[in-house]
């Protein structure tokens, strides 16, 4: 179920016969699953078409499992793509302030070919943080607790709501290895979607 604010933005940008013409224009992909994003993405884009969604911050509870698996994936695809983006993780606690990422969070991304083990966990920062465009929280305890911290909910999003029909990403700190991989899939869909949806379309 859309949240109220989802609504609203739609009603906001969605009711105009130009922006509705605008969009009708794009090519269909199922990367559109939160319409709120690429509604933002249009309204940035310049005359030339270049995506101004510069800086993603991915944000969990402890910043040790599953946002530094969302950052390592999301710079893997970034390098490939050519991507001048910001990417960093936080936490919405400061559990594990300074710590490296949880070794079975470690071992999945190796096993994939990416290397998260020099990251740190750190604690979301409301004033530092909010010089990023878009914020996206795995899930919807995250969403609530960076809105409590007070940032604009025109910057959040959630990492389900592309390509995973909303599901959150659990917290996979009390699971086996298993788990993790199983974070990393959907971290990896949801990625794929995300990125797809930032770069305009051929």
């Amino acid at each position: 179920m859309e949240s109220m604010h989802f609504v609203e933005f739609e009603r906001r940008h969605y009711n105009k016969k130009k922006k509705t013409k605008s969009i009708k224009n794009r090519k269909k992909s199922k990367i559109c699953f939160d319409k709120r994003l690429c509604a933002i993405i249009l309204e940035q884009n310049s005359a030339e078409g270049n995506y101004m969604v510069k800086s993603i911050l991915f944000v969990c509870l402890g910043n040790i499992c599953r946002s530094p698996l969302a950052e390592g994936i999301a710079r893997e695809i970034a390098q490939k793509g050519g991507l001048e983006v910001k990417l960093d993780s936080a936490g919405t606690s400061g559990w594990h302030i300074g710590e490296h990422p949880d070794e079975r969070s470690i071992e999945v991304a190796q096993k994939h070919g990416i290397d998260i083990s020099k990251l740190k966990g750190r604690k979301v920062n409301p004033y530092a943080d909010d010089s990023f465009d878009l914020i996206v929280a795995m899930d919807r305890q995250n969403y609530k607790d960076l809105q409590t911290l007070g940032f604009s909910k025109e910057k959040l999003v959630l990492m389900g709501d592309f390509g995973l029909q909303g599901r959150e990403i659990p917290d996979p700190y009390h699971m086996g290895l298993d788990g993790f991989e199983k974070v990393y899939e959907m971290l990896e869909t949801a990625m794929e979607n995300l990125f797809s949806a930032l770069q305009r379309d051929s």
